[in-house]
């Protein structure tokens, strides 16, 4: 995997970018996008590509796995000194085995077609999320949707706030 370059950003800045990169993706597919994302968020130190990438990555599959017309919501708070990031969508789910597998590597059966391409992308996710020193995970039912999730470190000092 690449390096990563962190430097500090201001996480609501970036996803509200990427939410305005992602609109016509979420028009093609007839999606509602809501992002609560606390405006005090103390900064992250992260590198910008890859972190596009995981949130890209989540974003897309959601698309490409659901039925056109899926409600998505990104909430971004602070849980136990970490930024917790989750994606959630009211789409068809995941059974317990498949979340279990989700994040890691392995390699397509051509014989096996319920295997998806999932696989690669998710492992990449693990693989930037772990770099930048957080975790990441999914809850998901059949039926109700699925919560993708993932922590980052807050950076290490920040800036100090003006009144």
């Amino acid at each position: 995997m690449n390096l990563i370059h962190c430097e500090q950003l201001s996480l609501s800045q970036f996803i509200n970018e990427l939410i305005r990169e992602w609109q016509p993706l979420l028009q093609q597919n007839q999606a509602n996008l809501v992002a609560n994302i606390s405006h005090n968020l103390p900064l992250i130190s992260g590198d910008k590509e890859q972190l596009h990438q995981v949130f890209e990555h989540l974003v897309t599959n959601a698309l490409k796995h659901n039925p056109p017309g899926i409600n998505l919501g990104i909430d971004v708070t602070v849980k136990q000194g970490m930024i917790y990031c989750s994606l959630t969508d009211n789409g068809i789910g995941m059974g317990e085995q498949q979340c279990d597998q989700l994040f890691k590597l392995y390699l397509r059966s051509l014989h096996d077609r319920r295997r998806t391409g999932i696989g690669l992308g998710s492992y990449q996710c693990r693989q930037i999320i772990e770099a930048h020193g957080g975790k990441i995970g999914v809850r998901s039912t059949p039926g109700n949707g699925c919560q993708f999730w993932f922590t980052l470190p807050m950076a290490k000092s920040q800036p100090s706030a003006v009144s």
